[in-house]
């Protein structure tokens, strides 16, 4: 009941209010999952209005194209018709009979191409059943209900739409049935006719190169996209675009194409970043001269990770403020480092080198970490002869926890001083720099 009146309500304004009404219940799904794969609230709220926005501007000039007849008719009249075609009831108005049947077509012909992405649903439900075992493996318990409440969603939804089309088209049929009969019964009123479409022009077709020229540009903005998230816009301009060309007979295939493999990547750029890989943004200087401020590095997320590996993690809740344990205090340089961890998280990544796992006896001294007995030695760590860098009297890193320090250990809040963190807290190891173009490159 709830989505159909949600359809019918669609129509009750002008393109403004149907965009709103699309976009929101997509914007919505977006940032939940936003918030699902670790994103801050801030970020998750931006990239469900952007999404909701486009997305609700391209059902919107769908449904308005689909149905050009809607223009029309006064907005009440709309949702009367919707209401009368969704739930196969019969119209009263003779006037608004041409109407019913008009969108009685609109609504088969929905349906009959919504059958084609039958196996999208499945599809998702699969990955989306394996990223939640993989939650379930070593993730905390928040996220793994998380994964596991949208895989039901998912199942439910596959067992719901193939009733759902049963239903819609019943009820469309039925109620072309009705304003067939009133039609007939009533004189026919000029300006409730539907209007036919108009014909296309012929228009010039492109060039043979254009199709994979095309399809390089958007692989191109596909994988750049996970170094600057903004050009994965150019997947949703080639949408429209491609739709535009639609209309044209000489470009019709060329169209679906762009259609076809843009909307494609923009949904696996959309899921890979919570399934596969995770890209972030470098917001100090922590770990020069290996990465520098601003570059974004991209993590695995199902790889393991061992000591020596640059790995991006979330931080206790007061790692900013350098407070070591569940009962918060400050650690003292020339002392021990911080042995006690503190098991609240704050949202964001910390983009850290392992350099200590579970059982392993480790101090410091001038920057430098000496575990079980054997110098740190390498190359990448910022030479540190000031007091706050030597730690030396020996802590043990308690089990199932991993000691992590950046490689410019003059500046940085790391384990030092807030302490150990657990292996589920770490997303996973760095594969390589995606941004800025002359950084690109393995780590």
């Amino acid at each position: 009941m709830l989505p159909d009146m949600w359809r019918e309500s669609f129509w009750r304004g002008g393109r403004l209010w149907s965009t709103a009404r699309a976009g929101v219940p997509a914007g919505t799904l977006y940032a939940l999952f936003s918030l699902a794969t670790g994103r801050s609230a801030g970020n998750a709220l931006l990239s469900g209005v952007f999404f909701g926005t486009v997305m609700g501007t391209f059902f919107s000039f769908q449904a308005w194209r689909q149905w050009p007849a809607a223009k029309q008719l006064k907005p009440a009249d709309r949702v009367r018709v919707a209401r009368a075609v969704r739930r196969g009831a019969p119209i009263a108005d003779p006037r608004l009979a041409p109407a019913v049947l008009d969108y009685a077509a609109v609504t088969r012909r929905i349906q009959e191409r919504g059958q084609r992405f039958t196996w999208f649903v499945p599809l998702i439900a699969a990955l989306t059943l394996a990223l939640a075992i993989a939650y379930t493996l070593n993730r905390p318990l928040s996220k793994t209900i998380i994964w596991w409440a949208l895989l039901a969603f998912w199942i439910v939804l596959f067992a719901w739409l193939p009733r759902q089309r049963a239903r819609v088209l019943a009820n469309a049929s039925h109620a072309e049935a009705a304003a067939r009969q009133l039609a007939s019964d009533a004189p026919e009123n000029p300006s409730a006719a539907v209007s036919p479409k108009p014909t296309p022009k012929p228009g010039a077709p492109l060039p043979r190169w254009s199709t994979p020229a095309l399809l390089l540009a958007l692989v191109i903005s596909f994988l750049a996209s996970f170094g600057e998230t903004l050009l994965s816009l150019a997947l949703l301009v080639a949408v429209p675009i491609g739709v535009r060309w639609s209309k044209i007979p000489s470009r019709r295939r060329v169209a679906q194409v762009v259609i076809w493999t843009a909307s494609t990547l923009f949904v696996l750029r959309l899921l890979i970043p919570g399934f596969l890989v995770r890209t972030v943004a470098i917001k100090s200087a922590a770990m020069q001269p290996t990465i520098a401020k601003h570059d974004r590095v991209m993590f695995n997320r199902l790889e393991g990770f061992r000591i020596g590996d640059i790995v991006a993690s979330h931080a206790p809740r007061d790692a900013h403020r350098r407070l070591c344990g569940p009962s918060p205090h400050m650690i003292t340089p020339g002392g021990s480092a911080c042995a006690a961890p503190e098991y609240d998280q704050k949202r964001g990544f910390y983009i850290r080198r392992v350099v200590a796992g579970p059982g392993d006896v480790i101090s410091i001294v001038n920057g430098e970490v000496i575990r079980n007995g054997a110098p740190e030695r390498a190359s990448y760590i910022t030479p540190c002869y000031e007091r706050q860098c030597s730690f030396p009297t020996p802590i043990r890193v308690p089990a199932g926890m991993w000691f992590l320090m950046a490689d410019n250990r003059r500046e940085s809040d790391d384990s030092r001083f807030f302490g150990p963190i657990p292996a589920s807290w770490i997303i996973g190891p760095a594969i390589m720099r995606t941004w800025p173009p002359a950084h690109i490159g393995t780590l």
